[in-house]
Protein backbone atom coordinates (compact mmCIF):
# COMPACT_ATOMS: atom_id res chain seq x y z
CA UNK A 1 0.00 0.00 0.00
CA UNK A 2 0.77 3.65 -0.84
CA UNK A 3 2.38 5.77 2.46
CA UNK A 4 0.96 8.95 2.52
CA UNK A 5 1.33 12.34 4.80
CA UNK A 6 0.56 15.60 4.99
CA UNK A 7 2.16 18.52 6.29
CA UNK A 8 1.18 21.95 6.52
CA UNK A 9 3.45 25.54 5.75
CA UNK A 10 1.00 27.57 7.56
CA UNK A 11 2.44 30.10 10.03
CA UNK A 12 0.40 33.71 11.43
CA UNK A 13 2.46 35.38 8.43
CA UNK A 14 1.65 32.79 6.01
CA UNK A 15 -0.52 34.41 2.68
CA UNK A 16 -2.02 31.92 0.76
CA UNK A 17 -0.85 32.23 -2.86
CA UNK A 18 -2.54 34.18 -5.70
CA UNK A 19 -1.62 32.88 -8.65
CA UNK A 20 -2.10 33.98 -12.07
CA UNK A 21 -3.70 31.37 -14.45
CA UNK A 22 -4.21 31.99 -17.89
CA UNK A 23 -7.43 30.65 -20.13
CA UNK A 24 -7.80 30.03 -23.38
CA UNK A 25 -7.66 31.96 -26.32
CA UNK A 26 -7.38 31.16 -29.74
CA UNK A 27 -9.41 29.93 -33.25
CA UNK A 28 -11.18 25.97 -32.51
CA UNK A 29 -10.80 24.70 -35.78
CA UNK A 30 -13.36 21.43 -36.32
CA UNK A 31 -13.37 19.18 -39.77
CA UNK A 32 -14.88 16.39 -40.84
CA UNK A 33 -13.70 14.40 -43.80
CA UNK A 34 -14.70 11.52 -46.15
CA UNK A 35 -13.12 9.39 -48.27
CA UNK A 36 -12.89 10.24 -51.62
CA UNK A 37 -14.34 13.98 -51.14
CA UNK A 38 -11.89 15.15 -53.10
CA UNK A 39 -12.79 19.27 -52.06
CA UNK A 40 -11.45 21.35 -54.69
CA UNK A 41 -12.27 24.80 -52.19
CA UNK A 42 -9.90 25.98 -49.31
CA UNK A 43 -9.81 23.81 -46.50
CA UNK A 44 -8.68 24.61 -42.76
CA UNK A 45 -5.61 24.07 -41.82
CA UNK A 46 -5.17 22.44 -38.43
CA UNK A 47 -1.96 22.20 -36.23
CA UNK A 48 -1.74 18.40 -34.34
CA UNK A 49 1.24 17.98 -31.80
CA UNK A 50 2.69 14.43 -31.38
CA UNK A 51 4.52 13.81 -27.90
CA UNK A 52 5.12 10.21 -26.07
CA UNK A 53 2.80 9.72 -23.41
CA UNK A 54 -0.74 8.28 -22.37
CA UNK A 55 -2.53 9.94 -25.55
CA UNK A 56 0.01 8.89 -28.12
CA UNK A 57 2.76 5.91 -27.81
CA UNK A 58 3.94 5.66 -31.41
CA UNK A 59 7.26 7.27 -31.25
CA UNK A 60 10.48 5.97 -29.87
CA UNK A 61 14.28 7.15 -29.47
CA UNK A 62 17.57 4.75 -28.89
CA UNK A 63 20.81 6.28 -27.51
CA UNK A 64 23.70 4.16 -30.56
CA UNK A 65 26.87 4.99 -29.31
CA UNK A 66 30.49 3.30 -30.55
CA UNK A 67 33.68 4.01 -33.33
CA UNK A 68 33.15 4.60 -36.57
CA UNK A 69 34.61 0.78 -37.68
CA UNK A 70 32.22 -0.81 -35.17
CA UNK A 71 34.41 -1.37 -32.69
CA UNK A 72 33.20 0.12 -28.91
CA UNK A 73 33.30 0.69 -25.50
CA UNK A 74 29.89 -0.28 -24.50
CA UNK A 75 27.71 -2.58 -26.48
CA UNK A 76 24.30 -1.13 -25.36
CA UNK A 77 20.68 -1.00 -26.71
CA UNK A 78 19.62 2.22 -25.05
CA UNK A 79 15.92 3.03 -25.25
CA UNK A 80 13.64 4.40 -22.78
CA UNK A 81 16.22 6.12 -20.61
CA UNK A 82 16.03 9.74 -19.22
CA UNK A 83 18.30 11.69 -22.15
CA UNK A 84 20.14 10.56 -25.52
CA UNK A 85 23.03 12.48 -26.69
CA UNK A 86 24.60 13.56 -29.89
CA UNK A 87 28.32 14.00 -30.43
CA UNK A 88 31.52 12.97 -29.48
CA UNK A 89 32.01 12.10 -25.76
CA UNK A 90 34.53 14.17 -23.58
CA UNK A 91 37.84 13.20 -22.86
CA UNK A 92 38.36 12.04 -19.30
CA UNK A 93 40.12 9.83 -16.89
CA UNK A 94 38.72 6.49 -17.85
CA UNK A 95 38.48 8.09 -21.41
CA UNK A 96 39.36 7.36 -24.36
CA UNK A 97 38.65 3.55 -24.07
CA UNK A 98 40.99 1.86 -27.12
CA UNK A 99 42.41 4.91 -28.23
CA UNK A 100 39.28 6.99 -28.87
CA UNK A 101 35.96 8.80 -27.44
CA UNK A 102 32.83 7.33 -28.22
CA UNK A 103 30.33 8.79 -30.74
CA UNK A 104 26.96 9.23 -30.18
CA UNK A 105 23.77 9.30 -32.66
CA UNK A 106 20.21 9.04 -32.04
CA UNK A 107 17.80 7.18 -33.95
CA UNK A 108 13.75 8.69 -33.48
CA UNK A 109 10.82 6.33 -35.07
CA UNK A 110 7.47 8.16 -35.01
CA UNK A 111 4.72 5.50 -36.16
CA UNK A 112 0.86 6.16 -35.91
CA UNK A 113 0.55 9.44 -37.36
CA UNK A 114 -3.00 9.20 -38.44
CA UNK A 115 -3.88 11.86 -41.02
CA UNK A 116 -6.59 12.14 -43.66
CA UNK A 117 -5.89 10.65 -46.98
CA UNK A 118 -4.79 13.37 -49.35
CA UNK A 119 -3.31 15.19 -46.94
CA UNK A 120 -1.11 17.78 -47.11
CA UNK A 121 1.50 19.17 -44.97
CA UNK A 122 2.30 22.84 -44.99
CA UNK A 123 4.51 22.74 -42.19
CA UNK A 124 6.62 20.19 -39.66
CA UNK A 125 8.89 21.20 -36.76
CA UNK A 126 10.76 18.45 -34.79
CA UNK A 127 11.85 20.05 -31.24
CA UNK A 128 13.79 18.72 -28.59
CA UNK A 129 14.42 20.06 -25.29
CA UNK A 130 18.63 20.02 -24.33
CA UNK A 131 19.02 18.69 -20.93
CA UNK A 132 22.98 19.23 -20.84
CA UNK A 133 24.30 21.86 -23.41
CA UNK A 134 27.54 22.51 -24.50
CA UNK A 135 30.24 25.53 -24.55
CA UNK A 136 30.62 25.44 -28.37
CA UNK A 137 28.51 25.87 -31.44
CA UNK A 138 27.34 22.83 -32.65
CA UNK A 139 25.76 21.88 -36.09
CA UNK A 140 23.10 19.27 -36.14
CA UNK A 141 21.46 16.90 -38.99
CA UNK A 142 18.62 15.22 -39.31
CA UNK A 143 18.67 12.46 -41.81
CA UNK A 144 15.62 9.85 -43.05
CA UNK A 145 16.93 6.14 -42.80
CA UNK A 146 16.00 4.45 -45.14
CA UNK A 147 15.44 0.54 -43.51
CA UNK A 148 13.00 0.44 -40.47
CA UNK A 149 14.19 -1.45 -37.07
CA UNK A 150 13.17 -2.65 -34.01
CA UNK A 151 13.82 -0.02 -30.81
CA UNK A 152 13.71 -3.05 -28.19
CA UNK A 153 13.48 -3.46 -24.95
CA UNK A 154 16.99 -1.92 -23.55
CA UNK A 155 19.02 -5.67 -24.03
CA UNK A 156 18.60 -8.72 -22.53
CA UNK A 157 18.08 -7.40 -19.14
CA UNK A 158 15.95 -4.64 -20.29
CA UNK A 159 17.74 -2.17 -18.26
CA UNK A 160 19.54 0.10 -20.97
CA UNK A 161 22.98 -1.67 -19.80
CA UNK A 162 22.95 -5.18 -20.69
CA UNK A 163 23.94 -6.27 -24.52
CA UNK A 164 21.31 -6.05 -27.27
CA UNK A 165 18.75 -9.17 -27.65
CA UNK A 166 18.21 -11.16 -30.88
CA UNK A 167 16.54 -8.35 -33.27
CA UNK A 168 17.13 -5.20 -31.34
CA UNK A 169 19.01 -2.03 -32.87
CA UNK A 170 22.28 -1.09 -31.82
CA UNK A 171 25.46 0.73 -33.30
CA UNK A 172 26.34 -2.20 -35.69
CA UNK A 173 23.14 -3.73 -36.27
CA UNK A 174 19.42 -2.81 -37.52
CA UNK A 175 18.53 -6.00 -36.12
CA UNK A 176 21.54 -7.60 -33.92
CA UNK A 177 22.02 -10.99 -35.55
CA UNK A 178 20.28 -10.68 -38.30
CA UNK A 179 20.40 -7.74 -40.32
CA UNK A 180 23.54 -4.69 -39.93
CA UNK A 181 23.70 -1.17 -41.24
CA UNK A 182 25.38 -0.82 -44.28
CA UNK A 183 28.25 0.73 -42.19
CA UNK A 184 28.38 0.89 -38.42
CA UNK A 185 26.44 3.88 -36.80
CA UNK A 186 23.86 4.15 -39.54
CA UNK A 187 26.82 5.44 -40.96
CA UNK A 188 26.55 4.45 -44.80
CA UNK A 189 25.54 6.91 -46.75
CA UNK A 190 24.22 7.04 -50.34
CA UNK A 191 22.18 8.95 -53.10
CA UNK A 192 21.36 5.30 -54.68
CA UNK A 193 23.31 2.47 -53.50
CA UNK A 194 20.99 -0.48 -52.32
CA UNK A 195 22.08 -0.93 -49.11
CA UNK A 196 22.52 2.97 -48.00
CA UNK A 197 21.36 3.62 -44.76
CA UNK A 198 20.56 7.41 -45.40
CA UNK A 199 20.70 9.66 -48.04
CA UNK A 200 23.57 11.79 -48.95
CA UNK A 201 21.79 14.93 -48.18
CA UNK A 202 20.00 15.77 -44.58
CA UNK A 203 16.31 16.24 -44.43
CA UNK A 204 17.09 19.40 -42.43
CA UNK A 205 20.01 21.07 -40.06
CA UNK A 206 19.93 23.46 -37.11
CA UNK A 207 22.74 24.86 -35.17
CA UNK A 208 22.98 24.75 -31.44
CA UNK A 209 24.17 28.17 -29.74
CA UNK A 210 25.74 27.56 -26.51
CA UNK A 211 22.92 28.41 -23.77
CA UNK A 212 19.47 27.55 -26.12
CA UNK A 213 17.30 25.28 -24.17
CA UNK A 214 15.95 23.89 -27.51
CA UNK A 215 16.35 22.82 -30.94
CA UNK A 216 14.04 22.85 -33.70
CA UNK A 217 14.88 20.97 -36.96
CA UNK A 218 12.18 22.09 -40.08
CA UNK A 219 12.46 22.31 -43.73
CA UNK A 220 10.72 21.78 -46.55
CA UNK A 221 12.26 18.66 -47.56
CA UNK A 222 11.31 17.45 -43.96
CA UNK A 223 7.82 18.09 -44.96
CA UNK A 224 7.65 16.56 -48.06
CA UNK A 225 9.23 13.16 -46.56
CA UNK A 226 6.66 13.36 -43.96
CA UNK A 227 3.77 13.29 -46.34
CA UNK A 228 4.76 10.81 -48.73
CA UNK A 229 5.35 8.53 -45.79
CA UNK A 230 2.50 9.12 -43.69
CA UNK A 231 0.15 9.04 -46.67
CA UNK A 232 1.58 5.44 -47.40
CA UNK A 233 0.81 4.59 -43.94
CA UNK A 234 4.59 4.60 -43.09
CA UNK A 235 6.58 5.34 -39.45
CA UNK A 236 8.95 8.45 -39.93
CA UNK A 237 12.52 7.04 -39.77
CA UNK A 238 15.13 9.85 -38.27
CA UNK A 239 19.36 9.85 -37.78
CA UNK A 240 20.04 13.03 -35.44
CA UNK A 241 24.44 13.74 -35.34
CA UNK A 242 26.55 16.28 -35.41
CA UNK A 243 28.95 17.38 -38.57
CA UNK A 244 31.07 14.75 -39.33
CA UNK A 245 33.81 17.62 -38.98
CA UNK A 246 32.73 18.41 -34.95
CA UNK A 247 31.74 14.52 -34.54
CA UNK A 248 35.52 13.69 -34.67
CA UNK A 249 36.06 16.24 -32.06
CA UNK A 250 35.96 15.08 -28.19
CA UNK A 251 33.43 17.15 -26.40
CA UNK A 252 30.94 17.88 -28.59
CA UNK A 253 28.41 15.60 -26.86
CA UNK A 254 25.22 17.38 -26.77
CA UNK A 255 22.49 15.20 -24.01
CA UNK A 256 18.72 16.23 -24.79
CA UNK A 257 16.08 14.32 -22.69
CA UNK A 258 13.93 11.58 -24.51
CA UNK A 259 10.63 10.39 -25.27
CA UNK A 260 10.82 8.66 -21.81
CA UNK A 261 11.95 11.48 -19.85
CA UNK A 262 10.21 12.10 -16.31
CA UNK A 263 6.94 10.89 -15.52
CA UNK A 264 3.32 10.50 -17.36
CA UNK A 265 1.80 13.37 -16.69
CA UNK A 266 4.10 16.60 -17.52
CA UNK A 267 5.55 15.57 -21.07
CA UNK A 268 6.95 19.33 -21.68
CA UNK A 269 10.45 18.25 -22.01
CA UNK A 270 9.85 15.10 -24.08
CA UNK A 271 10.66 15.75 -27.93
CA UNK A 272 7.08 16.46 -29.86
CA UNK A 273 6.16 16.57 -33.44
CA UNK A 274 3.97 19.76 -34.42
CA UNK A 275 2.43 18.75 -37.83
CA UNK A 276 0.53 21.56 -39.78
CA UNK A 277 -1.90 20.32 -42.46
CA UNK A 278 -4.68 20.13 -44.41
CA UNK A 279 -6.73 17.36 -46.36
CA UNK A 280 -8.79 17.30 -49.51
CA UNK A 281 -11.24 15.53 -47.99
CA UNK A 282 -12.84 17.61 -46.15
CA UNK A 283 -16.79 17.57 -46.04
CA UNK A 284 -17.39 19.99 -43.46
CA UNK A 285 -15.87 22.41 -41.48
CA UNK A 286 -16.36 25.39 -38.60
CA UNK A 287 -14.22 27.94 -36.76
CA UNK A 288 -14.90 29.60 -33.35
CA UNK A 289 -13.14 32.27 -31.76
CA UNK A 290 -12.38 31.27 -27.86
CA UNK A 291 -11.87 33.18 -25.34
CA UNK A 292 -12.22 30.95 -21.81
CA UNK A 293 -11.33 31.94 -18.20
CA UNK A 294 -8.96 29.27 -16.47
CA UNK A 295 -11.13 26.94 -15.21
CA UNK A 296 -14.45 26.80 -16.77
CA UNK A 297 -15.64 24.37 -19.38
CA UNK A 298 -18.13 24.79 -22.25
CA UNK A 299 -19.70 22.56 -24.41
CA UNK A 300 -19.99 22.63 -28.18
CA UNK A 301 -21.61 20.59 -31.31
CA UNK A 302 -19.12 22.17 -34.03
CA UNK A 303 -19.80 19.49 -36.87
CA UNK A 304 -22.17 16.57 -37.77
CA UNK A 305 -20.18 13.89 -39.04
CA UNK A 306 -21.20 10.89 -40.02
CA UNK A 307 -20.62 7.04 -38.61
CA UNK A 308 -16.84 6.35 -40.18
CA UNK A 309 -15.89 9.79 -40.99
CA UNK A 310 -12.49 11.02 -40.10
CA UNK A 311 -12.59 14.39 -37.52
CA UNK A 312 -10.34 16.80 -36.38
CA UNK A 313 -10.76 18.87 -33.94
CA UNK A 314 -7.89 21.77 -32.87
CA UNK A 315 -7.43 24.92 -31.04
CA UNK A 316 -4.77 27.84 -32.79
CA UNK A 317 -4.09 29.62 -29.60
CA UNK A 318 -3.13 32.52 -29.22
CA UNK A 319 0.47 34.03 -27.70
CA UNK A 320 -0.14 32.89 -23.45
CA UNK A 321 -2.60 30.71 -24.04
CA UNK A 322 -2.87 27.39 -22.58
CA UNK A 323 -3.35 23.96 -24.41
CA UNK A 324 -7.10 23.12 -23.25
CA UNK A 325 -8.30 19.98 -22.58
CA UNK A 326 -10.93 18.41 -25.29
CA UNK A 327 -13.44 15.80 -25.03
CA UNK A 328 -15.45 14.56 -27.48
CA UNK A 329 -18.58 12.05 -27.02
CA UNK A 330 -21.80 11.51 -28.28
CA UNK A 331 -24.65 13.51 -27.66
CA UNK A 332 -26.79 12.01 -24.88
CA UNK A 333 -24.58 10.07 -22.63
CA UNK A 334 -24.40 11.88 -19.61
CA UNK A 335 -21.68 9.91 -17.44
CA UNK A 336 -18.57 11.70 -17.08
CA UNK A 337 -16.98 8.57 -18.10
CA UNK A 338 -18.32 8.99 -21.74
CA UNK A 339 -15.93 11.59 -22.47
CA UNK A 340 -13.16 10.72 -24.99
CA UNK A 341 -10.28 12.98 -24.96
CA UNK A 342 -9.38 14.49 -28.18
CA UNK A 343 -5.38 14.59 -29.42
CA UNK A 344 -5.37 13.47 -33.13
CA UNK A 345 -7.77 12.79 -36.22
CA UNK A 346 -10.01 10.42 -34.40
CA UNK A 347 -12.85 8.32 -36.42
CA UNK A 348 -16.24 8.65 -35.48
CA UNK A 349 -18.57 6.29 -34.60
CA UNK A 350 -22.14 8.02 -34.95
CA UNK A 351 -24.57 9.78 -33.34
CA UNK A 352 -24.02 13.93 -32.94
CA UNK A 353 -20.81 14.77 -31.58
CA UNK A 354 -20.55 16.72 -28.44
CA UNK A 355 -17.21 18.79 -28.12
CA UNK A 356 -16.34 19.63 -24.65
CA UNK A 357 -13.40 22.00 -23.72
CA UNK A 358 -11.93 22.55 -20.46
CA UNK A 359 -9.22 25.59 -19.55
CA UNK A 360 -7.12 23.14 -17.96
CA UNK A 361 -4.25 21.39 -19.47
CA UNK A 362 -4.50 18.24 -17.84
CA UNK A 363 -7.80 17.96 -15.91
CA UNK A 364 -8.23 15.55 -12.72
CA UNK A 365 -11.59 14.88 -12.23
CA UNK A 366 -12.64 16.38 -8.26
CA UNK A 367 -12.99 12.90 -6.22
CA UNK A 368 -11.19 11.37 -8.79
CA UNK A 369 -7.05 10.18 -8.94
CA UNK A 370 -4.34 11.23 -10.19
CA UNK A 371 -2.27 8.42 -11.46
CA UNK A 372 1.30 8.72 -12.87
CA UNK A 373 4.34 6.33 -13.69
CA UNK A 374 7.74 7.00 -13.63
CA UNK A 375 10.39 5.13 -15.75
CA UNK A 376 14.20 4.93 -15.07
CA UNK A 377 16.68 2.25 -15.56
CA UNK A 378 19.72 3.95 -14.48
CA UNK A 379 19.42 2.50 -10.68
CA UNK A 380 23.03 2.71 -9.18
CA UNK A 381 22.66 2.76 -5.21
CA UNK A 382 20.91 -0.88 -5.03
CA UNK A 383 17.81 -2.79 -6.17
CA UNK A 384 14.95 -1.59 -8.02
CA UNK A 385 12.70 -2.85 -5.52
CA UNK A 386 14.51 -0.83 -2.72
CA UNK A 387 14.31 2.21 -4.22
CA UNK A 388 11.64 5.05 -3.23
CA UNK A 389 10.32 7.85 -4.97
CA UNK A 390 8.81 10.60 -3.21
CA UNK A 391 6.04 13.09 -4.55
CA UNK A 392 5.21 16.36 -3.33
CA UNK A 393 1.51 18.01 -4.23
CA UNK A 394 0.95 21.66 -3.69
CA UNK A 395 -2.46 22.48 -3.35
CA UNK A 396 -4.22 25.67 -4.47
CA UNK A 397 -4.16 26.98 -0.81
CA UNK A 398 -0.76 25.75 -0.15
CA UNK A 399 -0.98 22.70 1.57
CA UNK A 400 1.74 20.29 0.87
CA UNK A 401 0.77 16.60 0.34
CA UNK A 402 3.78 13.82 0.44
CA UNK A 403 2.99 10.37 -1.35
CA UNK A 404 5.40 7.67 -1.61
CA UNK A 405 5.31 6.16 -5.04
CA UNK A 406 5.11 2.26 -5.26
CA UNK A 407 7.21 0.12 -7.39
CA UNK A 408 5.11 -1.94 -9.91
CA UNK A 409 8.14 -3.80 -11.37
CA UNK A 410 10.09 -3.02 -14.78
CA UNK A 411 11.96 -0.35 -13.36
CA UNK A 412 8.55 1.59 -13.11
CA UNK A 413 7.26 3.42 -10.20
CA UNK A 414 3.60 4.44 -9.81
CA UNK A 415 1.70 6.82 -8.03
CA UNK A 416 -1.40 7.80 -7.04
CA UNK A 417 -3.33 10.44 -5.02
CA UNK A 418 -6.71 11.95 -4.25
CA UNK A 419 -6.55 15.69 -4.51
CA UNK A 420 -9.23 17.55 -2.35
CA UNK A 421 -9.17 20.98 -3.66
CA UNK A 422 -10.67 22.45 -6.53
CA UNK A 423 -8.38 24.78 -8.97
CA UNK A 424 -4.64 24.26 -9.81
CA UNK A 425 -1.93 22.03 -8.16
CA UNK A 426 1.62 21.82 -8.73
CA UNK A 427 4.05 18.75 -7.59
CA UNK A 428 7.26 17.54 -8.05
CA UNK A 429 9.45 14.27 -7.56
CA UNK A 430 12.47 13.15 -6.00
CA UNK A 431 15.13 9.76 -5.78
CA UNK A 432 18.54 8.69 -5.13
CA UNK A 433 18.84 6.35 -8.01
CA UNK A 434 22.44 7.98 -8.06
CA UNK A 435 24.84 9.04 -5.47
CA UNK A 436 23.62 12.76 -6.59
CA UNK A 437 19.92 12.58 -5.87
CA UNK A 438 17.50 14.10 -7.96
CA UNK A 439 14.50 16.46 -8.29
CA UNK A 440 12.02 17.05 -11.08
CA UNK A 441 11.27 20.16 -12.14
CA UNK A 442 7.35 21.55 -10.92
CA UNK A 443 4.48 19.91 -13.00
CA UNK A 444 1.12 21.35 -13.06
CA UNK A 445 -2.68 19.93 -13.31
CA UNK A 446 -5.96 21.06 -12.54
CA UNK A 447 -8.62 19.79 -10.51
CA UNK A 448 -12.22 20.38 -12.13
CA UNK A 449 -15.99 19.05 -11.02
CA UNK A 450 -17.47 16.58 -12.96
CA UNK A 451 -20.92 17.07 -11.87
CA UNK A 452 -22.70 18.42 -9.41
CA UNK A 453 -23.39 15.88 -6.93
CA UNK A 454 -19.54 15.40 -7.06
CA UNK A 455 -19.16 18.99 -5.70
CA UNK A 456 -22.35 17.92 -3.23
CA UNK A 457 -20.01 15.44 -1.72
CA UNK A 458 -16.74 17.81 -1.33
CA UNK A 459 -19.30 20.19 0.98
CA UNK A 460 -20.52 17.54 3.08
CA UNK A 461 -16.73 16.70 3.38
CA UNK A 462 -15.79 20.11 4.21
CA UNK A 463 -18.56 21.06 6.33
CA UNK A 464 -17.27 18.08 8.33
CA UNK A 465 -13.79 19.18 8.36
CA UNK A 466 -15.11 22.61 9.68
CA UNK A 467 -16.79 21.21 12.31
CA UNK A 468 -13.03 19.31 13.54
CA UNK A 469 -11.57 22.81 13.28
CA UNK A 470 -13.92 25.02 15.01
CA UNK A 471 -13.69 22.33 18.08
CA UNK A 472 -9.81 21.91 17.80
CA UNK A 473 -7.83 24.25 20.02
CA UNK A 474 -5.02 24.83 17.75
CA UNK A 475 -6.77 25.74 14.72
CA UNK A 476 -5.97 29.52 13.26
CA UNK A 477 -7.49 32.23 11.56
CA UNK A 478 -5.16 31.28 8.67
CA UNK A 479 -6.78 28.00 8.50
CA UNK A 480 -10.29 29.51 8.53
CA UNK A 481 -9.60 31.43 5.85
CA UNK A 482 -8.05 28.33 3.71
CA UNK A 483 -11.39 26.61 4.35
CA UNK A 484 -13.58 29.70 2.72
CA UNK A 485 -11.27 29.53 -0.32
CA UNK A 486 -12.07 25.78 -0.71
CA UNK A 487 -15.77 26.77 0.11
CA UNK A 488 -15.85 29.72 -2.40
CA UNK A 489 -14.26 27.24 -5.40
CA UNK A 490 -17.38 24.74 -4.45
CA UNK A 491 -19.95 27.55 -4.80
CA UNK A 492 -18.48 28.74 -7.95
CA UNK A 493 -18.39 24.77 -9.26
CA UNK A 494 -21.94 23.80 -8.10
CA UNK A 495 -23.43 27.40 -9.56
CA UNK A 496 -21.40 26.27 -12.90
CA UNK A 497 -24.26 23.39 -13.43
CA UNK A 498 -27.14 25.82 -12.45
CA UNK A 499 -29.36 27.47 -15.39
CA UNK A 500 -31.71 29.66 -14.33
CA UNK A 501 -35.00 27.47 -14.52
CA UNK A 502 -33.32 24.92 -12.33
CA UNK A 503 -31.65 27.57 -9.33
CA UNK A 504 -35.06 29.58 -9.27
CA UNK A 505 -36.79 25.86 -9.13
CA UNK A 506 -36.47 23.24 -6.75
CA UNK A 507 -32.55 22.08 -7.77
CA UNK A 508 -31.79 25.72 -6.66
CA UNK A 509 -33.28 25.75 -3.49
CA UNK A 510 -31.79 22.52 -2.39
CA UNK A 511 -28.66 23.72 -3.31
CA UNK A 512 -29.20 26.95 -1.37
CA UNK A 513 -29.47 24.70 1.84
CA UNK A 514 -26.36 22.82 1.40
CA UNK A 515 -24.45 25.98 1.17
CA UNK A 516 -26.22 27.43 4.18
CA UNK A 517 -25.45 24.57 5.82
CA UNK A 518 -21.50 24.81 5.48
CA UNK A 519 -21.76 28.52 5.91
CA UNK A 520 -23.43 28.40 9.30
CA UNK A 521 -20.45 26.59 10.02
CA UNK A 522 -18.10 29.09 8.43
CA UNK A 523 -20.36 32.66 10.22
CA UNK A 524 -20.31 30.71 13.47
CA UNK A 525 -24.24 30.79 13.34
CA UNK A 526 -27.49 29.91 11.95
CA UNK A 527 -27.29 31.83 8.17
CA UNK A 528 -31.37 33.42 7.95
CA UNK A 529 -33.66 31.82 5.39
CA UNK A 530 -34.29 35.41 3.70
CA UNK A 531 -31.53 38.08 4.47
CA UNK A 532 -33.51 41.32 5.72
CA UNK A 533 -32.74 44.24 3.65
CA UNK A 534 -31.75 46.68 6.07
CA UNK A 535 -29.80 50.27 5.20
CA UNK A 536 -25.43 50.11 5.37
CA UNK A 537 -24.75 51.75 9.03
CA UNK A 538 -23.15 55.12 8.86
CA UNK A 539 -19.45 55.17 8.35
CA UNK A 540 -17.82 55.71 11.32
CA UNK A 541 -15.82 58.63 12.38
CA UNK A 542 -11.84 58.60 11.66
CA UNK A 543 -11.33 58.60 15.57
CA UNK A 544 -12.87 55.22 15.75
CA UNK A 545 -11.10 51.87 16.79
CA UNK A 546 -12.83 49.74 14.35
Amino acid sequence: MMSTTRQSSWSPEHVIPVTDEPGVSGILRASVYRQGADNAEATLRHVTRFVRGPDYTGMENNDLRGFLDGRFRWGWNQVSQMHVRIGRENWSADRPKYGECEIFRVLQRWDAIALPERSRIHDLRLTLTVEAGNESLLRLLLYAVQEDWKPGAGGVDGNNSSPPRPGEVWWNDAEFGVRPWGLPGVGFASPDHQDADTGMSPLAETVYHPGDERIEFTSSDLCRYAEDRITAGLPLLFLLKVSDHQEDIPGTILATYSAHYGDSRDLSRRPRLRVEWDSSDEVESAETAIRLEYGRAVTYHPVEPAAGDLCAITLDPEPGSIIPALHVRSHGQDSPEGWCRVCGPFRWDGGHLELRMTAVSEPVLLGGTFVATIRDTWIRTGSPEEQRVHWTFRSPTGIEHGVAADYSGDFTWEVQFEPDELGPWTYHWRHAFTRTPYGSPDGSFGVVAADSSGVLRCLDDLERRLQVLRASDTATLDDLHRARIMFSRLVRAAMSFQEPDTFRGDPGRDLMRELDRVRSVLHGGEIPEQIPMVAHPPVQSPESNW
